[in-house]
């Protein structure tokens, strides 16, 4: 057990150790709503990850709180994250839309287009 970081980090953190033998020369990509700005991210790079705005050296957008569902306003992350290992982002952004009363998420979605 790994110390220093909380109990879901160290968790994350064994988890991802045990990909690069399994994804050793596959083109792997992973996404999701990691609920923190920094832990995550820190940890995937050091399994050979590569945030697909940083490999685009754009800033990575705000994608916490959709302010169309929540009264969260004071908060602005970016704790969604799309991470790659063999691809190649052309393109990558956060569409920052809503419907008033009617939206999916409390968070804004990503996308981006890969290339193999």
């Amino acid at each position: 057990v790994r110390t220093g970081l909380p109990y879901r980090h160290r968790e994350a953190h064994d988890i991802v150790k045990k990909f690069p033998p399994i994804f050793k020369d596959d083109p792997v990509f992973i996404s999701g709503d990691f609920n923190d700005p920094l832990h995550p991210g820190r940890i995937l790079s050091e399994a050979g990850f590569k945030d697909v705005f940083t490999l685009l050296h754009e800033p990575h957008p705000l994608t916490f709180p959709c302010l169309g569902l929540t009264d969260e306003e004071y908060l602005a992350e970016g704790i969604d994250k799309l991470m790659v290992i063999g691809f190649k982002p052309l393109m990558a952004c956060s569409p920052h839309f809503y419907i008033p009363g009617s939206t999916l998420s409390d968070h804004y979605p990503l996308v981006a287009m890969l290339e193999l």
